[in-house]
């Protein structure tokens, strides 16, 4: 599930910026501590009243559903403790620090989206000169050993794998093995 909130930005109110729901809940759950805590005491208390009825212990049930009313009153105080604590300021600082994260949100996808732009023109340009060289490849005529190992090396020299330089499995300067000769 998806939710969003849309924050008007400043002075221009047509454009809009969207806020995570998740980001804003994590948030809120930094600058008031103690609400999320009473929600979960009074989640749990509920939850143990519940398996309690269904085990047909009455005066357990009992106990669980006035902690349930005790947690959930802790839970209402909290709100409106840190409601009333709220500065007028705090108010705008927190509106600024959503508008902050959509703008960055808004940057991080944008610097995504060009990436993406960037890469796929380096794989556009990759293949057209695979394509080239496929194509010169076919105007030489048939390959032999030593066009393999200066197409290999010419590629590898191109593609950005300097460390690994396959014409040694080919050429050792002009030495054989002696199996490699028993073989001819």
């Amino acid at each position: 599930m998806t939710s969003t909130t849309h924050v008007h930005s400043g002075s221009d109110t047509t454009e809009t910026e969207i806020i995570p729901w998740s980001e804003k809940v994590w948030r809120k759950s930094k600058e008031e501590p103690l609400v999320p805590l009473g929600v979960l005491a009074t989640t749990g208390a509920l939850t143990m009243a519940i398996l309690s009825f269904r085990k047909r212990q009455s005066w357990n049930m009992q106990y669980w559903m006035r902690a349930r009313v005790a947690a959930q009153a802790f839970t209402v105080g909290a709100m409106c403790v840190y409601y009333y604590n709220t500065k007028p300021g705090e108010v705008e600082k927190t509106r600024h620090l959503d508008e902050v994260s959509a703008k960055r949100e808004q940057r991080e996808n944008k610097d995504r989206q060009e990436f993406l732009t960037r890469l796929k023109g380096a794989e556009d340009q990759w293949k057209a000169d695979y394509v080239e060289r496929v194509e010169r490849k076919a105007e030489e005529g048939p390959t032999t050993p030593e066009t393999i190992v200066s197409e290999v090396t010419d590629t590898s020299a191109t593609s950005g794998a300097s460390w690994w330089k396959p014409s040694w499995l080919w050429s050792r300067s002009g030495k054989q093995s002696p199996a490699a000769k028993d073989n001819k």
